[in-house]
């Protein structure tokens, strides 16, 4: 009677390490439309001592024709008697027909061993939208049913007829403007040459550029001026030259061979102090301004005015 006794104690503690997790799901409905969506629950029932590991969705995945939308967290239900807790997994189907979802497996560990427990299959039906067999019968045709004409169905009429009525317009006006006669535009009074350059001469001087230290800008500025002048005043490409087609140019052009000389040391004088960073002594920038002043007041072009037209010679009185 012992032994019976203790067998009896031996095989109900079995049977309660067992009984410590349990494991269930369900679907809050079995029959859905195609397109709707349905909530499977994993409720998961244990004890306070087993521990769970790994809940285990990836059969869910492996369903054709059924898509996991949404996965939530772990929410606690009750604690007692036991820990209840649920997970609530989003499905839906676009495909119609019989599903079984499959088991899901959990894993836990209580007392140092570890165990797994699934839940039950569990049927889903998707069905299709319904096809009514009363709009396969032929209806008799129906005349067009006339609806009176209201201001929003002239709209497109007369806005075309405003459209082309705008075109004939503009050609009108278009037309009006090219017989005009078109007003005389005032020339463009342009000073001469050496005009220019005095006065941009004078600038530059009272600048005091080379004064202050700024020996690139004053030798940039001088040399634009004096190449400017040689442009307008001689026509030659001196502002797009450089300083060696320069000088070859000055031998046919008509200054006086006196200045080339002089022209091609100012010109030099500048490329040394733009492209060399040389620095001459300051009496030669004095120098360079006062030749060039020079050089335009000789070389400048007078613009005599129109003759007058000789008077006819009074006749000797007799």
């Amino acid at each position: 009677m012992k032994r019976l006794g203790w067998i009896i104690c031996c095989v109900l503690g079995v049977c309660q390490l067992t009984a410590q997790v349990g494991v269930t799901g369900e679907l809050t409905k079995t029959d859905i439309m195609i397109g709707d969506q349905v909530e499977f629950r994993l409720n998961i029932e244990k004890t306070s001592n087993a521990q769970i590991e790994k809940i285990d969705l990836s059969p869910l995945d492996s369903i054709e024709g059924i898509e996991v939308l949404n996965v939530r967290p772990m929410d606690t239900i009750s604690r007692s008697p036991l820990l209840l807790t649920q997970q609530r997994i989003t499905l839906t189907s676009f495909d119609s027909g019989y599903y079984y979802l499959p088991k899901i497996s959990v894993t836990y560990i209580q007392s140092g061993i570890q165990s797994t427990v699934t839940t039950n299959e569990i049927p889903l039906t998707v069905n299709t939208l319904p096809v009514s067999t009363d709009t396969v019968r032929l209806e008799p045709i129906k005349d067009i049913i006339e609806e009176p004409v209201k201001f929003q169905d002239a709209l497109p009429y007369l806005a075309g007829l405003a459209g082309l009525i705008a075109i004939i317009g503009l050609i009108w006006y278009y037309i009006k403007k090219r017989k005009q006669k078109p007003e005389e535009e005032t020339p463009e009074v342009r000073l001469p040459a050496h005009e220019v350059a005095l006065q941009k001469l004078h600038d530059l001087q009272k600048a005091e550029l080379w004064q202050k230290g700024e020996i690139k800008a004053f030798q940039s500025e001088l040399t634009f001026i004096l190449r400017e002048y040689l442009e307008h005043r001689f026509n030659m490409r001196a502002l797009e030259s450089t300083t060696d087609e320069i000088v070859a140019d000055l031998k046919h052009s008509e200054i006086d061979a006196d200045w080339h000389p002089k022209i091609e040391t100012i010109l030099e004088t500048a490329d040394l102090v733009k492209f060399a960073k040389a620095e001459p002594p300051i009496e030669i920038h004095a120098r360079a301004i006062e030749e060039t002043e020079v050089f335009v007041e000789t070389t400048k072009k007078i613009e005599l005015p129109p003759e007058e037209e000789a008077k006819p010679e009074e006749e000797d009185n007799v």
